[in-house]
């Protein structure tokens, strides 16, 4: 299990040239949840270009869907890319407390 960091940004899930647009709601080293109008099935392997508001850097992965509830689904990183683990260092170095982090 990883600690979970609110985030504010955008993010868009695209696979075989259908585009998922989303709102990154948490982050973690393992993976992230997303509200979306429109979800992918579960099991999807999609590519993520996702901004956080703040950093730097583009995170650019693939994801795989493991839940979808509602409006949100949770997708786990197949190969953390070295600029994930670089924006958690930087949500986790506000407060150390993980989910009380709110980029704005």
């Amino acid at each position: 299990w990883h600690i979970r960091y609110p985030v504010h940004g955008t993010a868009e899930l695209e696979a075989g040239g259908t585009s998922y647009p989303t709102i990154p709601l948490e982050l973690s080293l393992g993976g992230i949840n997303f509200k979306m109008e429109r979800t992918p099935p579960v099991d999807r392997i999609l590519k993520l270009r996702l901004d956080v508001y703040g950093f730097s850097e583009l995170i650019v992965t693939e994801v795989r869907i493991i839940r979808i509830h509602a409006k949100t689904a949770t997708a786990i990183f197949l190969a953390p890319p070295s600029s994930l683990a670089r924006c958690i260092s930087w949500l986790s170095s506000y407060n150390g407390k993980g989910k009380d982090r709110v980029c704005a």
